[in-house]
């Protein structure tokens, strides 16, 4: 026996069910449209916030190459500077100390004799060279210019015997090119006679090796 369901229901009912239903599968798929787009909006703003936040970060360490790459340049410069100072120094400075030339001139005051005036005047470089310069120091060029210096000393002896012996010592002095001289007189020092003398010692500073100086504080060699 074969059953059949009969529906009884009006098709205006059917229709409105139908209906119904196409609107409710509407509505689900604009809620799920919705839900997509919200999640999409939401992970966008949170993509563009670590985009800004890795901008800021790439914009803080751009500044930071920029200040270091300038602070390089302004190294540079200075560095660059005291070159040229250095430079400019070691074209115009003593290449030796004096005091190890005057402690070298001292040691050789014959006994009884005393210093009382010491001048000293270095040049600058000149052209002109005497036979005696001729040779060139170890290290130097044939061709450097010599640098001269002058040096005047003032001093007491007991005789004349004792400032000839003096200016003897000064002239067999390796760095020395002239020994003169300028005067020897009778000087009372306390009622008692002594000659007042005056030496000028002319060098050239380049020739003076620093074997050939004694230290200030070292006795005649």
């Amino acid at each position: 026996m074969i059953r059949q369901s009969i529906n009884l229901l009006p098709s205006s009912v059917h229709e409105r069910t139908n209906a119904g239903l196409r609107t409710g599968r509407y509505v689900a798929a604009i809620i799920a449209g919705v839900v997509v787009l919200s999640t999409l909006t939401v992970h966008a703003r949170v993509l563009r916030g670590g985009l800004r936040e890795s901008l800021a970060t790439a914009q803080a360490k751009h500044d930071e190459v920029i200040r270091m790459e300038r602070r390089i340049a302004q190294i540079r410069s200075e560095s660059s500077d005291l070159d040229r100072a250095l430079a400019r120094y070691r074209a115009i400075a003593q290449p030796i100390e004096f005091a190890g030339v005057i402690a070298t001139i001292a040691n050789r005051l014959p006994e009884g004799a005393a210093i009382d005036r010491i001048d000293v005047e270095a040049t600058g470089r000149r052209t002109a060279r005497s036979a005696r310069t001729a040779a060139a120091p170890a290290g130097a060029t044939a061709s450097a210019p010599a640098r001269p210096a002058r040096i005047e000393i003032s001093g007491l002896a007991p005789d004349d015997r004792a400032v000839a012996g003096f200016v003897a010592e000064l002239q067999a002095l390796e760095f020395t090119e002239t020994v003169t001289l300028d005067f020897s007189r009778t000087r009372l020092v306390r009622g008692v006679p002594a000659r007042d003398f005056r030496v000028t010692i002319r060098i050239d500073l380049d020739r003076i090796a620093p074997m050939a100086i004694a230290s200030a504080g070292g006795g005649r060699s």
